[in-house]
Parts: structure tokens; C-alpha cells; sequence
């Protein structure tokens, strides 16, 4: 009884700089006038952290520090080239806060309480999904659930969008996905499987194709680098076909399936913008980006004889394409160094990073808050493994 007491206030054990960070993604559609919260909880941290001592000192900065120095000197030789404007002064400042709080904050972080943290945002994030898929199904529109005590938004904010589909506390399902993510990675490592069921089932209930999706490559590269026995590996498989019969059979999941069996690539923006862009581009334009600010100025300019579906006078473009036309090859190489190369160092984290990566063909964040906060996530986790308490799942070495 005292061992349980025990574990239940370790459970609630978090500091300020971890909580915010598990708020972040929730925090990230609010803003002070012009000021974006994803921006003001960012400095918000550097700041806690800064009165307290804390300094830069991440061991796995190379690669970012390649990719930060590399985006900053392309964007000033866009304002030598193109000129000043205020928009894009403020994206400039943007990129400087996010690259430099990237830096100062996930070497400074308590793992541990970062996890406490980040299950129970997820608890809370799940109350608010169920709450809102009840209503749906007695006939209710809902609307993204707007926390009390922060700035109201435009009437055209996406919280204030009526909707067929439970996003909980974020604007819409596959943000939700985004963010639970990373409690499931962190239930996976720490053998919580209760946890992770719980995590996927609200996932599916979500009705996210892309959330749907991910937990699948997520499981699957489970399977592929846990270190077990044939047994446990059949229970794993036997556990998937169940999972998959359930989301095919259950009246509560049909519409995720509907939706994931009507995605009808050619008229779906996030799936067909990208590549239809791409190759189109003149070849040089892809070795260091496109010479405008926004790769929609340059579609817009005529500059590629292509046609992408638009959407308020802007097209939706994915991480992955967004970056390429925007900084080039080298830019994208960069990119997916500063994701990826250091997962090789501990495998488990390829769990989060496949997701990752095929998120980037579907998510348009590319280097903005959710960049910062999956960057922050996988480097801390790097930098400070060894202190998590209960990691006790073992994995192999090897590659196969």
C-alpha cells in the first residue's frame, strides 16, 4: 500500500518548465494580440531557465547548429535580394527564438517529471476526446475545447470551427495524434502497456487517418527492434491483427476507416500539393531553395507551370516539400539530419522518428512549434536516458 502511495505522488511529480513543455502543443493556437503563444511559452521557459543558471551546454548540437547557422544565412540573403518586409523581419525572429530555446531548454530538463508531465496533459487531453465523441454521437456539434483564463481569439480561429470530429483540447484530430505521439513512445520504452492501449485506443477514436497511420508504424517498429522472446513476439503480432479486426469491425471506429478509404489522393491538398510542386520546379531552384519568401509567393508568381489546390489564397504544402522548396536540398539534408541522425545512437527513439518521418509528408509544421517540441523531446530524451526511472525494456543492437 505505501509502495503504491509512493508511485502515485512520484506520478505527479513535475516542475514548471516540464509541464510547460507538455502544454505546449495544446498552447500553440493561442496568441497576445500578434504575439503567438508558440513563441511567448517558448521565451517563457528560456527565461525560468536563465533565472535559474541554466546554460547551453546539449552534447548533440552539431547538426542543428549546421541547419540554424544555414537557415539564417539564407534568409539574409533573401533580404539582400528581395528587400525588407515586416512579415518576414518577423519570421527571421521567429526561427532565432525557436533555434536558440531548442537549445537552451532540452538539456535542462528532468526527464523523469517531463513524462509525469506528458501523461497527464494526455489524461486530461483523453477526458476532454471522450467527453466530446459522446456528444457527437448523441447528435451534438462540438467545438475545440478553449481553456479558461487565456486571450479569446478571432472569430475565425480554428477553435471557434464547429466540427463533426472530437479534437479535445486541440484544433483538430491529427494535432491530438501529433502530441500523443510522445506519451505513447515514452509508455512503449517504459513497458506501460496498459498505458499504450489506453493511449491507441483514444488515438482511434479520434477518427484520424493520419493518427490512425502512425500508431501502425509505430507498433511495427515496435515488433521489429524490441528484444524478446518468439512468444512475445507472436503476442505482439496476435495483439496487431486484433487491433486492426476491432478498427475494421467496431461501430465506434467506422468512421476512421470511411475516412481513410475515401482519401482520394488527387483532390487531397496535403497529399497532392507537394509532389505536384516539386516536379514541376526547375532543378536549380531546388539546390538552394526557392528565391521568394514563401514557397506560396512562388507558386503564386507563375514561376512552375503546375496546379496545386488552393485554400484561402494559400496552398497547404507537407513538411517535407515545404522545406525543400523553401531551402533546397541542402536545406532538407540539414533537416532531416537534425531529426534523425541521432536516433542511431539509442533505437528505441526509432519508434517516435518513423512516425516522424512519415508525418512530414502530411503535417505542414515543418520548422515551427511542433518541430521545436519533437526536436526538444527526442534530444532530451538523448542527452539524459539513463536517469529515467523503470526503463526496463531492452533492445537489440542490430539493425535486423
Amino acid at each position: 500500500m505505501l509502495q503504491n502511495k509512493i508511485k502515485i505522488k512520484k506520478s505527479f511529480d513535475i516542475g514548471i518548465v516540464e509541464f510547460l513543455l507538455a502544454m505546449y502543443p495544446v498552447l500553440i493556437v493561442y496568441r497576445y494580440a500578434f504575439f503567438p503563444f508558440s513563441l511567448f511559452i517558448l521565451l517563457l521557459m528560456d527565461v525560468i531557465l536563465l533565472s535559474r543558471g541554466k546554460r547551453m551546454c546539449g552534447i548533440y548540437n552539431k547538426g542543428l547548429k549546421y541547419l540554424f547557422a544555414f537557415v539564417l544565412v539564407h534568409e539574409l540573403l533573401l533580404f539582400v535580394i528581395i528587400g525588407l518586409e515586416g512579415v518576414y523581419i518577423t519570421k527571421y525572429m521567429e526561427y532565432l527564438v525557436i533555434f536558440s530555446s531548442i537549445f537552451l531548454i532540452y538539456p535542462n530538463l528532468n526527464i523523469d517529471k517531463l513524462i509525469n508531465a506528458l501523461n497527464i496533459i494526455a489524461a486530461l487531453s483523453m477526458i476532454g476526446l471522450v467527453y466530446q465523441f459522446i456528444m457527437i454521437k448523441s447528435g451534438h456539434i462540438v467545438y475545440p475545447i478553449s481553456l479558461p483564463f487565456l486571450p479569446q481569439m478571432d472569430a475565425d480561429s480554428k477553435l471557434y470551427v464547429s466540427i463533426l470530429r472530437p479534437t479535445s483540447f486541440f484544433y483538430e484530430p491529427q494535432h491530438y495524434c501529433s502530441f500523443m505521439l510522445v506519451p505513447l513512445f515514452f509508455a512503449l520504452i517504459r513497458k506501460k502497456t496498459i498505458w499504450a492501449i489506453v493511449i491507441i485506443f483514444s488515438i482511434f477514436l479520434s477518427t484520424s487517418s493520419y493518427g490512425i497511420l502512425m500508431t501502425f508504424i509505430v507498433l511495427a517498429t515496435y515488433f521489429l527492434i524490441k528484444k524478446g522472446s518468439f512468444a512475445s513476439k507472436i503476442g505482439i503480432v496476435v495483439g496487431s491483427v486484433l487491433l486492426v479486426y476491432i478498427l475494421l469491425n467496431s461501430s465506434l471506429f467506422e468512421s476512421s476507416v470511411e475516412k481513410i478509404e475515401n482519401t482520394d489522393i488527387e483532390r487531397t491538398s496535403r497529399l497532392y500539393n507537394g509532389p505536384e510542386l516539386i516536379q514541376h520546379m526547375p532543378f536549380v531552384d531546388m539546390i538552394l531553395g526557392v528565391p521568394y519568401f514563401t514557397a506560396a509567393d512562388y507558386y503564386f508568381a507563375g514561376n512552375v507551370n503546375a496546379f496545386l489546390i488552393e485554400k484561402n489564397n494559400n496552398i497547404y504544402l507537407p513538411s517535407i516539400y515545404l522545406i525543400l522548396a523553401k531551402f533546397g536540398i541542402f536545406g532538407l539534408a540539414l533537416y532531416l539530419i537534425s531529426y534523425f541522425k541521432y536516433m542511431f545512437k539509442k533505437k528505441e527513439l526509432w519508434l517516435l522518428g518513423g512516425a516522424i518521418f512519415a508525418g512530414l509528408f502530411s503535417n505542414p509544421d515543418a520548422l515551427g512549434a511542433m518541430f521545436a517540441f519533437y526536436i526538444i523531446i527526442i534530444y532530451s530524451y538523448l542527452q539524459n536516458y539513463k536517469t529515467i526511472s523503470n526503463e526496463s525494456v531492452n533492445y537489440n543492437n542490430s539493425v535486423y
